[in-house]
């Protein structure tokens, strides 16, 4: 029976928070192979992680990780311990979820046959100017181990940019939570809950620049300018309570962003709790009335690696959708039938997809429906799958 170490110093949150446990859980209702788990209990923000009971789990040398700003200094200054305690375990091969900050040491050797995955190289594709990542990439590349990605668009851009050689595409699951529950009768109860209003639009997962709520807060503005169809705007989940009052000190880490955006609510002519609600992390429980009460939902992301979480849940909610025209969605959803595309940035384009939206509730639905039936198509079970042919053939290679 093949025996697979899953590597990782770190656990992210958010999309690789959910990519973890969702393709092990996967994992561990099928036969015929051995799992042994060398992480953490807890992700990068302190949440749970629930590893399944029917693995073997150890806790990585080096302890648990500090919060942030402390924890990427603590990661750098691990390397070696992690490494050490990596090239001891006894498997098969191993698969690196989660890569970065395992790599910066001197000839960087994996003790075993290895599989990772890479989800995007943001840095490159938003111009930055310097990142931690950048480097570690290149040495991925030249180490020849088989690198997967969850687009064509960011595998392309690993073999041009970096020269990765052994490459694979494997498009993830659906980025859907397991107890999704988007009825009606959720969606009155969720509005009670966080006293919304009784329709609204929707802008879930967009507590950081990359996720552009400003795009987001003009496009709202000009299109309930314009029309008088259009709802109230509700931003909700990780990170987002930073951007309702009281806001966050001058101190902060996120101070510059929590005050752009601040002050954009305020020259949008948004009032909080009357046409803005910012309602901060809500309990996955209510992630489904959430969006079922929601006119749209709205993704306005400069970068992702595939299809965004945000996407899935509202195809899953049957809640129509308006989101970025970025390759890795271009690539598996043709344009103007799931759901509205606008160009990054383009906060006119934005408000035109709301207000068609609103006009024609008819074609909504019609292609609220379609996006309903491909957020069900692949599971993760089918990408569990192909990464167990994918260790099989690194095996088999390494014969």
């Amino acid at each position: 029976m093949p025996h697979v170490l899953i590597y990782a110093p770190i656990i992210g949150r958010g999309g690789v928070h959910r990519l973890v446990t969702s393709m092990t859980h996967a994992w561990a209702k099928m036969s015929g192979w051995e799992f042994t788990i060398l992480s953490q209990r807890n992700g990068e923000n302190g949440d749970p992680i629930h590893w399944p009971q029917s693995m073997t789990f150890e806790q990585i040398d080096g302890g648990t990780p500090p919060r942030h700003p402390q924890l990427f200094p603590w990661l750098y200054a691990q390397q070696g311990v992690f490494y050490d305690h990596w090239k001891h375990m006894k498997a098969d091969i191993t698969y690196l979820p989660m890569p970065w900050w395992t790599a910066r040491l001197p000839r960087w050797t994996p003790p075993m046959p290895t599989v990772i995955s890479l989800h995007d190289f943001a840095w490159d594709q938003l111009g930055w100017r310097n990142h931690e990542f950048r480097a570690e990439a290149r040495i991925f590349a030249q180490s020849g181990v088989m690198t997967s990605f969850p687009s064509h668009y960011q595998r392309e851009w690993g073999e041009k940019h970096y020269g990765f050689k052994n490459t694979r595409t494997i498009h993830y699951g659906h980025f859907i939570p397991s107890n999704l529950m988007a009825t009606p009768t959720e969606a009155i109860r969720v509005r009670r809950e966080y006293s919304l209003p009784p329709n609204y639009v929707l802008a879930f997962h967009v507590g950081n620049a990359k996720k552009d709520p400003f795009t987001i807060l003009k496009g709202v503005a000009e299109a309930r300018r314009r029309s008088m169809n259009v709802p109230p705007l509700v931003i909700a989940g990780v990170e987002t309570q930073q951007m309702a009052p009281p806001f966050v000190p001058s101190t902060h880490e996120a101070y510059g962003f929590v005050n752009e955006f601040r002050t954009l609510a305020e020259a949008s002519g948004f009032t909080y709790g009357k046409d803005l609600f910012v309602l901060g992390p809500v309990a996955e429980a209510d992630i489904g009335g959430l969006y079922a009460g929601a006119a749209a939902a709205i993704t306005a992301s400069h970068n992702e690696g595939g299809i965004p979480g945000s996407v899935y849940e509202a195809f899953a909610s049957h809640t129509p959708c308006v989101y970025t025209d970025l390759p890795v969605i271009s690539e598996r959803l043709e344009p103007d039938v799931y759901g509205w595309t606008f160009k990054p940035k383009d906060h006119m384009g934005l408000a035109n997809n709301l207000i068609a939206i609103c006009r024609d509730e008819d074609e909504a639905f019609t292609r609220a429906a379609k996006a309903f039936a491909f957020a069900n198509s692949r599971t993760w079970a089918d990408a569990a799958a192909d990464y167990l042919k994918l260790f099989e053939e690194v095996l088999r290679a390494d014969v």
